[in-house]
């Protein structure tokens, strides 16, 4: 007797060989796993733009707020945001990064002028930020 093919409904219509539709399943199966999945390098941190933005911005205000010069601040406002974009690209640092920096920025500045020692340790914290990588 000869070998029988197994046979699939897949509608009322539709009759498909069972070898046939495994085939169609791999391979949807390997196109669904994505091709290369965007993994930071391995000993290169996560970075997520609106946390860094809000972070930054909070340090950036501070120091607005204690009376550093806006000349400085500009200064390091377009170098965080070159950072930024060559971190993350420039759809997410518009976005995501300057969005969260600016609402973070008025936050702090809207406050009142911090105390001396306050004013110390932003000022502190934005010098790191001009030397940081």
């Amino acid at each position: 007797m000869a070998h029988e093919a197994r046979r699939c409904r897949l509608s009322k219509d539709v009759i498909v060989p069972t070898d046939a539709l495994r085939l169609v399943l791999v391979a949807l199966g390997l196109w669904s796993v994505p091709a290369q999945a965007q993994a930071p390098e391995p000993g290169r941190p996560l970075v997520i733009p609106q946390e860094v933005g809000a972070r930054q911005g909070r340090v950036v205000g501070r120091a607005l707020a204690c009376g550093l010069p806006p000349a400085r601040v500009e200064a390091l406002l377009r170098t965080l945001r070159d950072r930024m974009q060559r971190a993350v690209g420039r759809a997410l640092t518009d976005e995501r990064y300057v969005l969260a920096l600016n609402d973070a920025m008025n936050e702090e500045t809207s406050l009142p002028r911090p105390g001396e020692e306050t004013c110390a340790r932003a000022t502190a914290a934005f010098t790191r930020l001009e030397t940081a990588e």
